[in-house]
């Protein structure tokens, strides 16, 4: 009796702390942990549950101390200390009081127990009357109890129905995640293939971008090349027209004073005439009108496709910053759109943990309560048993036994009716929860159909950009055949042009077979030439020969009278030469030698006109064929035999008429001939015969002919010594005037080095002289006409001139 009804005294206490406990202790799983040491403190010192309060609610108080000590300053600390300290002291006496109290009344209630152990020893006979009201009282209790055992299943079976409920809402939160996760992964594979598909079409207009670039760089190239041209072209015809129109003016101006002079006594004709020509001058201004208009119209049409091609060019690049603003919008929305999805992400990801961590504490506490009940109901098991054992002993306190009993029946009730309002509560709690993931769900509807709508759009846009990607194609379509039409214009003026060059390179071709013609027939007559002058050195020949013949037979008949001595045959030799010449055969072959020197003039002016016209087909060849021979870079074909045998005859010649000079040179003073017609100097030959110092000259108006000239001419048709075997390569030498002369011949130049002491005259080489001069004189080099170098010794001559007659002399000196 005493210790049910300090149970019940201990009730409120026992709320007032768990609300205490629940306020300093707000998170449950703490709180419960708590309460779970508390216990197992109890449990472990060996009490019974019936510690008094105060040290319950003292270890709870320092258990939340515990707690909320990290959490609090020092300062803060030592005031709740303090405060705990003084707290305690307080319970403390209180506790002291309260059993004091307990002891008094625990006495007071011994005395009562013997007093009505007293009447119950009075009343036991009266009680037992009563049992059989008690027995009738046992049954209709057990079936109250069986009726609570039967609310407790039922409530039993609800809170299984519940785990049910629970268990299929978590299987369909489940399923819910899965779907989200899978409208997730579908999103991202179908944001994943707008991106790709995004680039594919940015990469696809980037190369037909480029590729209309390349296009258009052509075009522009093609274009600016077309405009040159026409330039050109414009600037030929508009040089042409003038040219004729002034050609033309001063032609008719001409006309016109030839024929104002002509006729400036007939007025009326010259009126006439004039009128003419005024009208003829107005026709000719009209003309250059047209033409300047013409000139006026195509710089006109060249601005027009200029402007056309800078309106095309601001349109590309209108086209391609539109495109790339397109793109940048797309990405933006494409952004924002992965933002939006992340964040609602990040959202329903933090909802899932709330809703997790929820579960969570609710199981904490369903297990919390599980377990108070679990311990309740072994307290009452406990009680129970202990009633029992108490209604077998003291049978005396069968009163004591029922209000016991009474109690535990009301504290099952008041168990019962707190399981039921927890109970109600979780299922209110539940269906809490239950409407908030309804509408969480209606959320996630919503936005997987404002998604859907956005996925409309987008498919939309897409729509309008493959609209755009076909108009841009139609463009490019119409671009590419407008740059057909100009590749056909183009290769139609390449035509044009083509046509224009072929009949310019057939006129060309024509006026080459002119000119080989001309070369050929200028060859002939060259030939002709030669023949002539051969018989004319054959004739001199004979002359020479009869003159020699002459010359022995006057010194024989000198030497046959004594009046010639053998000793002065040297010194007189001259003279016998000058006496054996008549006057008459001097006199021919002057003719002979002029006529000879004009026709070689003439042929030379033809030759140096061909040469200057051939030049530059010659260079090209030689530049061409550098390893081939001499002969090969400079002519076509080889000369002739008789032109060789010419060479040959004069080259005979020459060295008899140095054995000729030699000898009138030795002779002491001239002779005169037994006719006494005229007289030969030993000059008179050697004027004769070379003429200037010089190179030949040009000019057709000389009086003389010299001996080298012929021999260029020969020389330039042979071509080089060293390319015919029949031509001798030797080292002249020889005494007084005469140049010691040797020649080197190399693969690549030809040299030609003196040997000898120069002469005090002026000496001419047919080749570039590699040596300088031995009388210390500058050598001035000079090429002549037929591009052979000449080298001039700057010494003045004291008499006419000296040459050395040397054929390999006169070699090119092109390698």
């Amino acid at each position: 009796m005493s210790k049910s009804s300090a149970d019940n005294g201990l009730g409120a206490p026992v709320l007032q702390n768990l609300c205490m406990t629940r306020q300093l202790i707000p998170d449950p799983e703490l709180r419960l942990a708590v309460l779970t040491g508390a216990r197992g403190a109890q449990r472990a010192s060996g009490k019974e549950s019936w510690v008094p309060y105060g040290s319950r609610a003292l270890l709870l108080l320092f258990a939340a101390a515990a707690v909320m000590l990290p959490l609090c300053s020092e300062k803060t600390l030592s005031e709740m200390l303090s405060r705990k300290e003084e707290e305690w002291r307080v319970l403390q006496a209180r506790h002291s009081q309260m059993q004091e109290a307990a002891l008094q009344g625990a006495q007071k209630q011994l005395e009562e127990a013997q007093g009505k152990l007293r009447r119950l020893q009075e009343d036991f006979l009266y009680n037992l009357r009563v049992l059989e009201e008690r027995d009738l009282e046992l049954q209709h209790y057990d079936a109250a109890l069986a009726q609570a055992r039967g609310q407790e299943e039922a409530r039993q079976a609800e809170v299984s129905a519940l785990k049910v409920q629970v268990a299929r809402l978590e299987q369909e939160l489940a399923r819910e995640a899965r779907r989200a996760q899978e409208l997730q992964q579908q999103q991202q594979r179908r944001a994943q293939e707008h991106r790709q598909e995004l680039e594919r079409v940015h990469s696809d207009k980037n190369g037909e971008i480029s590729h209309q670039r390349e296009q258009y760089e052509n075009l522009k190239w093609r274009l600016e090349r077309k405009l040159e041209e026409l330039d050109g072209e414009l600037a030929l015809q508009r040089q042409e027209l003038l040219l004729e129109f002034e050609s033309e003016m001063q032609k008719r101006e001409h006309e016109f004073r030839l024929q104002a002079d002509g006729m400036s006594s007939v007025v009326l004709s010259h009126e006439l005439k004039v009128k003419l020509l005024s009208k003829e001058l107005g026709a000719l201004k009209e003309a250059g009108a047209q033409a300047a208009e013409c000139l006026q119209r195509a710089e006109t049409a060249n601005a027009e496709l200029e402007k056309q091609l800078q309106g095309r060019a601001w349109e590309l690049r209108d086209l391609e910053a539109l495109k790339d603003a397109r793109i940048k919008d797309l990405e933006d929305k494409l952004h924002s759109v992965q933002l939006t999805r992340k964040k609602e992400e990040e959202i329903f990801k933090r909802k899932h943990e709330e809703l997790d961590r929820l579960a969570r504490e609710r199981d904490a506490m369903l297990v919390a309560v599980k377990g108070t009940h679990a311990e309740q109901l072994r307290a009452l098991e406990a009680r129970v048993l202990e009633l029992q054992a108490h209604g077998e002993a003291l049978e005396v306190q069968l009163r004591r036994a029922e209000w016991t009993q009474a109690d535990a029946a009301r504290e099952k009730d008041a168990v019962i009716d707190r399981l039921r309002e927890d109970a109600a509560a979780l299922k209110a709690s539940w269906d809490a929860q239950v409407t908030q993931m309804s509408k969480e769900a209606i959320a996630k509807d919503l936005q997987v159909q404002t998604l859907r709508e956005e996925e409309v759009k987008l498919k939309a846009q897409l729509a309008r950009r493959q609209q755009d990607v076909a108009r841009y194609k139609q463009e490019l379509s119409l671009a590419v055949e407008r740059e057909r039409n100009l590749g056909r214009e183009q290769v139609q003026l390449n035509l044009d042009w083509q046509r224009r060059c072929d009949s310019i390179e057939r006129e060309q071709i024509q006026r080459s077979e002119a000119l080989t013609q001309g070369l050929l027939e200028a060859r002939d007559q060259v030939t002709a030439k030669l023949q002539e002058t051969e018989r004319a050195l054959r004739e001199q020949e004979a002359v020479l020969r009869a003159v020699t013949l002459e010359r022995d037979q006057a010194v024989e008949a000198l030497q046959a009278q004594g009046l010639f001595p053998v000793k002065e045959f040297p010194r007189q030799h001259r003279g016998e030469i000058s006496s054996a010449f008549p006057s008459s055969e001097i006199q021919r072959l002057q003719d002979q030698n002029t006529s000879l020197r004009n026709a070689v003039a003439q042929m030379r002016r033809e030759m140096e006109a061909l040469s200057g016209e051939t030049l530059p087909s010659a260079q090209s060849g030689e530049n061409a064929c550098t390893h081939l021979p001499e002969a090969e870079a400079a002519g076509d074909t080889a000369p002739p035999r008789y032109v060789l045998a010419l060479a040959a005859e004069v080259q005979n010649l020459k060295h008899k008429l140095s054995a000729l000079e030699g000898e009138l040179a030795s002779s002491p003073g001239p002779l005169e001939t037994s006719s006494g017609d005229a007289k030969l100097h030993p000059s008179t030959l050697e004027g004769e015969l070379a003429s200037s110092p010089g190179p030949p000259e040009k000019s057709s108006g000389d009086a003389k002919l010299h001996p080298s000239a012929l021999e260029g001419e020969l020389a330039s048709l042979l071509g080089p010594p060293d390319l015919h075997p029949s031509a001798p390569t030797f080292t002249e030498t020889g005494e007084g005037p005469w140049v010691a002369v040797s020649q080197t011949v190399c693969p690549n130049e030809v040299k030609m080095t003196p040997t000898g002491s120069l002469p005090n005259a002026g000496a001419t080489v047919g080749v570039q002289i590699q040596e300088p001069c031995p009388c210390s004189l500058p050598l001035t080099p000079y090429p002549s006409q037929l591009g052979v170098v000449w080298c001039t010794c700057s010494r003045p001559a004291p008499f006419a001139s000296c040459v050395v007659h040397t054929a390999s002399c006169f070699a090119r000196s092109l390698c």
